[in-house]
């Protein structure tokens, strides 16, 4: 909240999604005029649009970037429950705090866009797949679901949960069947949202736009001088590049000394559990992957494996606390040259958001001045 950028009004994706919550709150139905297909996030809004009742625009604005910091700050704890899994609690609380105050995650919270909910929704998944509780696991695939309709990337994850699924139960001689009412349930939260759909921007929103990213690069192949082959390995290339390229981005200021170690300590530990982490992180890359391929420059397509990098962390955290046995001391190191990172990258930021404001300022003013005169001529004319 102390980064919050009052009387900022929302833009782009944002200024979408905040439109669609408006006419839904107001109509009580599905709008037809949006042909984007994650309206799951603006759904979700427009509950609460319908709940409050503001005289002022910017303050519906403000409330969408106010549940958005919400859903961040619920994901701190989740991240907690899942780095649980693999550790114990002194190294879960570091592997939360490096989430905590990952500036990248909070710049993104404060934006009003899909990714806070995207993120909780994708943490929770794994978080209930992980466990050893079968109930939990079906249960994975009905937050699947949910997470499939808040972006329609999510639906790429039913196969490495498939896969691990069918691994770890695969002593039981009814395994099949149970995979089925999982899936099943994972269906039962993404069809009608696909019928909804369907019925208001003529596309299910999900297997029409995962099949997209195929359909594109055959589209420009056959749409551009030279040989197809060559036309497509350069897309390979563009896309490997910019991923590598992204990835490294990503994980400054926070992750950067703990990723090595800890991507090395999955592989060399041969579990379950780490395998489900790493089949899951390249899954999720994929339409990372597609998008640096066109050449699209953005970071927030790499928030997605925020959770998992603190997994990873985890392992390192754990590696020096028994290499040199002073665990309060690494926590006090740690926490103050993450906050301090933090605050820098923050600080720097806010610069940005200035210019924004600056520029709303005086777009109010504009629109204040024409009023007037227009005002003027009415009367003159009168």
């Amino acid at each position: 909240l102390y980064n919050f950028p009052f009387n900022v009004p929302l833009t782009l994706d944002a200024e979408g999604y905040f439109l669609y919550a408006i006419d839904m709150s107001i109509l009580g139905k599905f709008p037809t005029s949006y042909n984007f297909p994650n309206n799951g996030w603006p759904i979700f809004l427009s509950i609460f649009f319908s709940t409050f009742h503001f005289s002022n625009f910017l303050d519906f604005m403000h409330l969408q970037r106010f549940l958005s910091v919400l859903l961040s700050v619920f994901t701190i704890i989740i991240i907690y429950l899942l780095c649980s899994r693999f550790f114990e609690k002194k190294i879960v609380v570091v592997c939360s705090m490096l989430f905590a105050f990952e500036p990248k995650i909070i710049v993104n919270s404060t934006l009003g866009i899909t990714e806070p909910l995207f993120i909780l929704l994708g943490t929770i998944a794994l978080f209930l797949f992980l466990s050893e509780n079968k109930k939990l696991v079906y249960a994975s695939f009905i937050i699947l679901g949910l997470f499939t309709v808040i972006r329609y990337e999510g639906f790429l994850l039913v196969v490495p949960f498939s896969i691990m699924f069918f691994i770890r139960f695969r002593m039981e001689r009814k395994v099949v069947l149970q995979y089925l009412v999982a899936l099943s349930l994972f269906a039962l939260i993404i069809l009608p949202m696909s019928y909804v759909r369907s019925e208001t921007i003529g596309s299910d929103g999900i297997i029409s736009h995962v099949s997209a990213g195929p359909q594109y690069y055959q589209h420009v192949s056959q749409n551009s001088n030279g040989p197809s082959e060559k036309i497509f390995f350069n897309f390979i290339v563009t896309g490997i590049t910019n991923l590598i390229k992204y990835i490294g981005w990503s994980t400054i200021p926070i992750f950067l000394f703990f990723i090595p170690f800890g991507i090395y300590a999955v592989l060399k530990n041969h579990n379950l559990k780490n395998y489900t982490l790493i089949i899951s992180l390249f899954t999720l890359l994929l339409p990372a992957f597609y998008v640096y391929s066109r050449d699209i420059q953005d970071t927030r397509y790499l928030l997605i494996i925020y959770p998992i990098f603190c997994v990873f962390a985890g392992f390192t955290i754990k590696r020096l606390f028994e290499k040199f046995k002073k665990e309060q001391l690494i926590v006090l190191v740690l926490f103050a040259v993450v906050l301090s990172s933090s605050v820098v990258y923050l600080e720097i930021k806010k610069n940005d958001y200035q210019h924004e404001r600056e520029a709303y300022d005086i777009a109010q003013e504009i629109v204040k001045r024409t009023k007037i005169i227009n005002h003027s001529y009415a009367e003159e004319y009168t």
